[in-house]
């Protein structure tokens, strides 16, 4: 007959077993939380990035537009200087605009630039904060902020005393880098479309000597 005992051992060689099967489900458990939590993170990341991207550039399209449209810019000199390193100190302003740009005549156009310019650099700052998923906003938009980043350029130039100026610091940064991204990826594309226009024309064979 069993004893107390036996029943005891029973018990504890049974729930070495339920034990392990216990963990081995927590483990399945906790990896598919895991990859849950990543698909989620994942998702709200995507969608931040692109409501980041269509508030901002809505309202860089918004300020500049009005910009552009002012009776005081479409009287404006134009500008004939040479833009390098987005700073004074490197680039050239020819005087004729210089004098209208930093006149009372500009200030309602100033204001608007300021503004759009602003936006870009918040842009600039999501992206390398980490909030943004940086590589999806570059696939997204990056000609139409490329574009705008080199149509203010004489304006961002301005506002930078030298290379190392603080102001807009962002812009220009994501200016570089990007305009180093697209520039690899169109060279790449070329690449692969000369690869495959050779993969598809035999070369002819020349002349055999005569011997």
């Amino acid at each position: 007959m069993a004893t107390a005992k036996d029943y005891a051992e029973f018990i504890y060689y049974l729930c070495g077993p339920l034990v392990l099967a216990g963990v081995i489900v927590a483990i399945y458990q906790l990896r598919a939380f895991k990859e849950e939590a990543n698909i989620r993170f994942r998702r709200e990341t995507i969608n931040t990035s692109i409501s980041m991207l269509e508030r901002k550039l809505t309202n860089i399209y918004r300020a500049s537009n009005r910009a552009f449209s002012l009776p005081q810019y479409r009287k404006s000199p134009d500008f004939t200087g040479t833009i390098v390193s987005f700073c004074k100190s490197k680039s050239t302003f020819n005087q004729e605009w210089l004098d209208w740009y930093e006149g009372v005549d500009a200030l309602a156009f100033c204001a608007e630039i300021d503004l759009a310019l602003t936006e870009l650099e918040h842009i600039a700052h999501y992206l390398y904060s980490g909030i943004t998923d940086e590589e999806l906003c570059y696939k997204l938009e990056h000609s139409s902020i490329l574009g705008y980043i080199k149509s203010f350029e004489e304006y961002i130039a301005h506002a930078r005393e030298n290379e190392e100026h603080v102001i807009y610091e962002g812009i220009v940064r994501l200016y570089s880098e990007w305009s180093k991204k697209a520039e690899h990826d169109n060279s790449k594309k070329e690449l692969e479309k000369i690869t495959a226009q050779l993969e598809n024309v035999k070369r002819p064979q020349s002349q055999k000597i005569i011997s």
